[in-house]
């Protein structure tokens, strides 16, 4: 029998401002991937976080996404996002957007369409549990 204390998850869900929250948290985080700041990058992360890459067998665990991330991802990228999507309750948040990664100074951009799973810690700080992308059509 479903426990309907634990709310749904939908549209318009997450408490009041919660959305800016998470987007300034993601965009602060991928900041941090693309300038090589991987110390304050890894403390996004939840230690037992997946990350779902294409192409790629699942990733479990901080350090084995790290290792991954490190290879897959040098510094000097520029980012841009477009599309966001939050949904979320008060422990729980799932965010959708687009990311377009491009070398600094290069009109060519790779995009991804990227999910991102976010949970509340122990602490109450927002946590990313699975983060899965895939490349958009060209």
């Amino acid at each position: 029998m479903p426990d309907n204390s634990i709310p749904a998850l939908g549209a318009n869900t997450l408490p009041d401002g919660e959305s800016d929250r998470l987007r300034s948290l993601i965009e602060t985080w991928t900041e941090d991937l693309v300038t090589g700041h991987s110390s304050e990058w890894r403390s996004f992360w939840a230690e037992d976080a997946v990350l779902m890459p294409p192409g790629h067998e699942r990733i479990t665990g901080l350090d084995k996404i790290s290792d991954f991330v490190t290879q897959a991802f040098k510094p000097g990228l520029s980012d841009r996002f477009s599309n966001w999507s939050f949904t979320g309750r008060e422990d729980l948040a799932v965010v959708t957007n687009r990311i377009a990664l491009s070398t600094d100074g290069s009109d060519a951009a790779t995009s991804f369409n990227q999910m991102i799973v976010l949970r509340r810690d122990g602490e109450q700080r927002w946590r990313i549990q699975t983060v899965i992308f895939t490349p958009t059509a060209s």
